[in-house]
């Protein structure tokens, strides 16, 4: 929801969420506490839940071509990306091309259940009070507000 904000205020700017799959990394490896629990115990459920792991060196490639691919375009101006030949991804209100993209593990436009979530979001006011949340908390931890709203 705060990219979809943050796509009508820079409108000249693409912005992506993606999921890049499982990627299998180090992270939990020196972990302490509760976090050493939850990287065993999830450790254990992906031995018997086998998952289709992503190299990371794919996730890599993946995410530079979500970077620098003119498939997925701002709202306004030019795509100054490396060109695609195929259509224009599908952005989160379901349209082609509108600066704010959720993507899967494959890079394609997010289904249009997940689009109409994030429309009903919008229109019940739950995105407005997210990025509400989301400006006070930057001034609970640095002092300052944010210059727009």
């Amino acid at each position: 929801m705060a990219n979809n904000i943050l796509a009508r205020r820079a409108p000249d700017v693409s912005f992506i969420h993606d999921f890049p799959g499982w990627v299998k990394t180090s992270f939990g490896k020196d972990a302490r506490g509760f976090l050493a629990v939850a990287t065993v115990v999830s450790g254990w459920i992906t031995t018997i839940i086998p998952r289709p792991w992503v190299p990371p060196q794919e996730c890599g490639a993946r995410h530079l071509f979500l970077a620098t691919s003119a498939r997925y375009p701002p709202a306004t101006g030019d795509a100054l990306g490396v060109p695609f030949r195929g259509e224009v991804a599908k952005g989160t209100d379901g349209k082609p091309g509108t600066g704010s993209y959720s993507l899967g593990v494959d890079c394609e436009s997010s289904s249009q259940e997940v689009c109409n979530h994030l429309l009903e979001a919008k229109a019940s006011g739950a995105e407005d009070r997210m990025w509400s949340h989301i400006l006070a908390e930057i001034k609970g931890v640095t002092g300052k507000s944010y210059g727009g709203t």
